[in-house]
């Protein structure tokens, strides 16, 4: 006595209409355009050049030590506030990686813009020379030959 292996799926006169999906669009970024020495141009997020990371539910501002609430209109008010511009003007690129856009927060941890990351002093080589910021470091690059600001 043979069973067959597979049932049939029996089917059904309703049709019913696929409901379109809509994509979800990423919010667009702000850009900043950064012209170094030698007219080298980078374009790098606003939130990285600013030194704002989003955390767990949250922003963080690395250089003022600001938590933000996860709300894009508080944290663009944060970037404008004169506190934050006082704190920012404390935390120049560091001369050594300039191209690298490399701040010292203190004598054991240092911010990334290209990456928009919190490096350890102990590991700032190893990062520098990482193929991650390499990769980070080349879409600023080519972001400067094709970004137009709005």
């Amino acid at each position: 006595m043979s069973v067959p292996a597979l049932r049939q799926p029996k089917k059904s006169r309703k049709t019913t209409p696929l409901k379109k999906s809509i994509p979800c669009r990423k919010p667009e970024e702000e850009y900043v355009i950064l012209t170094l020495k030698g007219d080298k141009k980078l374009v790098v997020t606003s939130d990285g050049y600013h030194g704002i990371i989003k955390m767990e539910g949250m922003y963080l501002c690395v250089l003022c030590g600001t938590e933000l609430d996860l709300d894009d209109k508080c944290k663009a008010e944060h970037k404008n506030l004169q506190s934050h511009l006082k704190t920012f003007a404390l935390f120049p690129h560091l001369e050594g990686f300039v191209e690298n856009l490399i701040r010292q927060l203190n004598k054991n941890s240092c911010y990334c813009t290209i990456c928009n990351v919190m490096v350890s002093t102990n590991f700032l080589m190893r990062h520098v020379e990482g193929e991650a910021h390499k990769q980070e470091l080349e879409r600023a690059v080519t972001r400067s030959t094709v970004y137009k600001p709005k």
